[in-house]
């Protein structure tokens, strides 16, 4: 009963030290708490440490780092750029083997009496006129007439009758030499007095072959030489073998009626045939051919064009036609001592035989030992023994020693 007595002392002891304790620590929290409400908080670390209650002064808090101070003022801010949208760079192809476009020829003013050429025809003939006009700029000899419908040809005679109208230009104009070009817009169906004829069928063919041969009557009848420039290839798909059959239908109508058919096919076609959009221009030069459609041609290949049918046109027009610009008088040269004759020998060999005889040819002739004597070419002649080689010659070969 003693030591229960004892022990029961020692645990009421140890509650009142508990509860001393616990009461302490209550109101020292409380008195930490009410300060901010009383307006007594006290001041606090300025290293952002905050307010140092009970707590934290019972168990202590983290210790103070080291304040960092800049030495310069802090800058401004800048307004942020508005940002650039980047383009993904795009696939150019590279630049094209064309020529720049030729230099301006300058128009020399045409005589009174210059020859006169009428293209006629379609818009390709309208290129022509273009070409030509710039080929013969410098001629005061020669005039070019342009007399051209862009959507005409010889199958839509109810849009524009060429047969029927030619003959009333050529009257007008009274022309030296008559171009035309046309057929690119002649791929369709026809109609004639014996109804329609679908595009390629035979009645096609023989009613646009009769309608060509026209044309040509009107150039005979009227005594006017006629050129028929032929047509290039087309981009168009499935259009160059029209091209090529209407060509055989120009050169047949030219040939049936004494005109000259001029063929410009290979100067606008690859080695394969193919149609080109580039290609060399009449100067030989890499330059671009058609336009963009792949029909039309640009300034390059309408000189090319014209190139083809000037040839032909220069000689219908007569000599001194082709420049226009008589050619230079060359200066005087002074005298000079004509070229003495030149003595031309026949080459002799070393062996041949000397020809010295003083007899004439034909005379009987004994030949003894009495007109042998020892010259080296009668050794060579009756003996074979061929003379010595001079010395320090070639064949002068001696054995030393």
């Amino acid at each position: 009963m003693g030591g229960a007595g004892i022990l029961t002392k020692a645990m009421m002891r140890m509650a009142k030290i508990f509860l001393v304790t616990f009461v302490a620590l209550t109101i020292a929290a409380m008195a930490d708490i009410a300060a901010p409400v009383l307006g007594t908080a006290p001041a606090y670390a300025q290293d952002g440490s905050g307010p140092r209650n009970f707590f934290r002064r019972l168990f202590g808090g983290p210790g103070r780092e080291p304040i960092y101070r800049e030495d310069f003022a802090p800058q401004r801010p800048q307004r942020a750029q508005p940002r650039q949208r980047t383009q993904p760079p795009r696939n150019r192809s590279a630049p094209r083997s064309a020529a720049p476009r030729p230099p301006a020829t300058p128009v020399v003013e045409k005589r009174e009496d210059a020859k006169k050429v009428l293209v006629i025809g379609d818009f390709m003939a309208g290129g022509l006129v273009s070409g030509l006009n710039a080929l013969y700029a410098e001629n005061p000899g020669v005039r070019i007439v342009g007399s051209t419908q862009g959507s005409s040809g010889l199958v839509r005679d109810d849009y524009y009758d060429w047969p029927k109208e030619l003959q009333t230009i050529v009257e007008h104009e009274k022309p030296a030499a008559l171009v035309i070009m046309l057929g690119a817009n002649d791929r369709q169906d026809m109609q004639g007095p014996g109804g329609s004829h679908a595009r390629g069928t035979e009645g096609w063919t023989r009613a646009y072959e009769q309608r060509a041969e026209r044309i040509g009557q009107i150039a005979r009848t009227t005594n006017v030489p006629l050129v028929w420039v032929g047509l290039p290839s087309f981009r168009i798909s499935g259009a160059n073998p029209d091209i090529l059959a209407l060509n055989d239908l120009y050169r047949d109508a030219a040939a049936e009626t004494g005109a000259e058919f001029v063929d410009i096919w290979e100067g606008f076609v690859d080695e394969n045939g193919s149609f080109v959009m580039e290609g060399p221009d009449m100067n030989g030069q890499p330059a671009r051919l058609r336009g963009a459609d792949g029909i039309n041609l640009t300034e390059a290949g309408k000189r090319k064009v014209a190139f083809y049918a000037k040839a032909p046109l220069d000689r219908l027009l007569g000599n001194g036609v082709g420049t226009g610009v008589s050619a230079p008088v060359a200066a005087a040269q002074p005298a000079r001592p004509q070229n003495r004759a030149i003595e031309r020998l026949a080459p002799v060999s070393l062996y041949d035989p000397a020809f010295e005889a003083k007899e004439l040819m034909g005379e009987t002739v004994t030949i003894g030992p009495e007109i042998r004597g020892e010259s080296a070419t009668e050794k060579f002649l009756f003996d074979g023994i061929a003379a010595d080689a001079p010395e320090g010659r070639a064949d002068h070969f001696q054995r030393r020693g």
